[in-house]
This record gives structure tokens, C-alpha cells and sequence, in this order.
């Protein structure tokens, strides 16, 4: 397996398992808002364990998938930050969000977020996909969706509605990127 397909594959792995534990975790807790909790909520109480320990995993795989695509020939910038993104889901994953650490977890979601955005719109310059045309679009509805989120903003959706107009999107937009590098030739 080449390097493209290996870091797709990971990437698939690792965001398919975590939007899974969202969907499981939302489940098994009736109480849960999508419109007034923040998705990290779901790391909170009895099913706790299942949001975190999949983030940690999604981190992580994130993080080998963008340093396998950076050990190769061609180096882009989006591998860069690709990396960054998983690093920061690591720390959400490592920091919980409760008191202790309200402040580091916030800051690790911030550059998941902020690099989930920047990482579509570098993707933007990769020749040879049609999902360079849309990466622009994602990298631009994430980073409003940050500006709109930070400034209060939710137009009706609540703080966990605008903050799924953060994720949904980057986690989307990896799963395209993952079928778009598992497809590659090396």
C-alpha cells in the first residue's frame, strides 16, 4: 500500500469511527440538545468514555496519516496542517471537558478547528481532484462558522448547532479526502 492510500485509509478510520461515537453517544443520552450542548458535552457522563477514547484514536490517526503524507516526495502544506488538526483532536481527547481543564481543552478544539479550516482551503492548490474545487468552500463556511461561534452568533442553531457548522463540515470534508487518497497512485 502507498503512502496516499496507508494515510487515507487512517484518516477514514479514525473520523468514520469518531462521528459514530457522536451518533452513539447523542443516543444513549435522552437529555442531550444538538442546539444548546457543545459536542464535548458527550464526553460527559456515563458514556463519557466512549466520546473521548475516539477522539483520542481519531487524533492519533490523524496526526501518523499527515506524517506519512509529509515522508513523501511531494510535501504540501495541507499535510502540514493536517497533522495539526489530529493534534489538536488529541488534546480534546486528553484534556476533558470539565473545570480542571476547561482552558486546554478549549484551546486544543480551537486549532482543530481553525486547522481543519486552513486545511481545506490548502487543499484548494492540490492539482488533479475535483475536491479541490470544494475544499475552498468548507475551508470558508468552517472559518465563519469559528468567527460566528467566538462572537456569539448561532442565528437560531444554539452554541452546539453553530459549533456542528465547525465540525460537521472538516469531518466531512475528511472523509472526501480520505476516498480521494486511498484512490490515489502513487
Amino acid at each position: 500500500m502507498n503512502n496516499h492510500r496507508s494515510a487515507g485509509v487512517l484518516i477514514f478510520l479514525g473520523v468514520f469511527l469518531f462521528s459514530m461515537a457522536i451518533l452513539i453517544t447523542e443516543a444513549l443520552n435522552p437529555a442531550y440538545s444538538l442546539n444548546l450542548n457543545s459536542i464535548s458535552s458527550l464526553g460527559i457522563g456515563p458514556h463519557g468514555d466512549i466520546f473521548y477514547y475516539s477522539i483520542l484514536l481519531m487524533g492519533a490517526l490523524v496526526v501518523i496519516a499527515g506524517i506519512i503524507l509529509l515522508s513523501g516526495v511531494k510535501r504540501e502544506a495541507w499535510q502540514a496542517t493536517l497533522v495539526l488538526v489530529g493534534a489538536g483532536a488529541f488534546g480534546v481527547g486528553i484534556f476533558p471537558y470539565i473545570v480542571h481543564y476547561a482552558a486546554l481543552h478549549s484551546y486544543f478544539a480551537f486549532i482543530a478547528f481553525i486547522f481543519g479550516g486552513i486545511s481545506a482551503l490548502l487543499f484548494a492548490t492540490h492539482k488533479g481532484t475535483p475536491l479541490r474545487i470544494f475544499s475552498p468552500i468548507v475551508g470558508v463556511l468552517v472559518l465563519a462558522s469559528i468567527f460566528l461561534y467566538a462572537t456569539g452568533r448561532t442565528y437560531g442553531l444554539g452554541p452546539g448547532g453553530m459549533e456542528r457548522m465547525i465540525v460537521y463540515p472538516i469531518l466531512f470534508w475528511a472523509l472526501a479526502l480520505s476516498g480521494y487518497l486511498m484512490s490515489h497512485k502513487d
